[in-house]
């Protein structure tokens, strides 16, 4: 077996802080957002208005996670959607077809 030695300042330098880093930039836009909405709750802003500023802000945390990608989720939630008004029997059973059919089609 080959072994390869790493110092300890090598490891941190590459390994630790980029791992430090990203874990920060992936969580700050969540926590960000969770502050303002809960800070709107905690002002006493109108429920409709705090929904309406929760899904903006959401897609705007889901576009930066997967940019472009979100187009994908976006419409396969409205066509899910469209598919829960119109059916209303076996919904599990609509919904998951239709998931499935999306991924394959996309």
């Amino acid at each position: 077996m080959i072994f390869m030695e790493v110092s300890l300042s090598w490891l941190l330098q590459e390994c630790t802080i980029p791992v430090v880093q990203q874990g920060v930039w992936i969580t700050v836009p969540v926590v960000v957002t969770a502050a303002i909405l809960r800070a709107c709750v905690l002002l006493r802003v109108p429920p409709g208005l705090v929904h309406s500023l929760s899904i903006a802000m959401g897609l705007v945390v889901l576009y930066f996670f997967y940019s472009i990608g979100v187009v994908f989720f976006l419409t396969l939630c409205a066509i899910v959607y469209g598919i829960l008004l119109i059916i209303t029997h076996h919904r599990g059973v609509a919904v998951a077809t239709v998931s499935l059919l999306f991924l394959f089609i996309w």
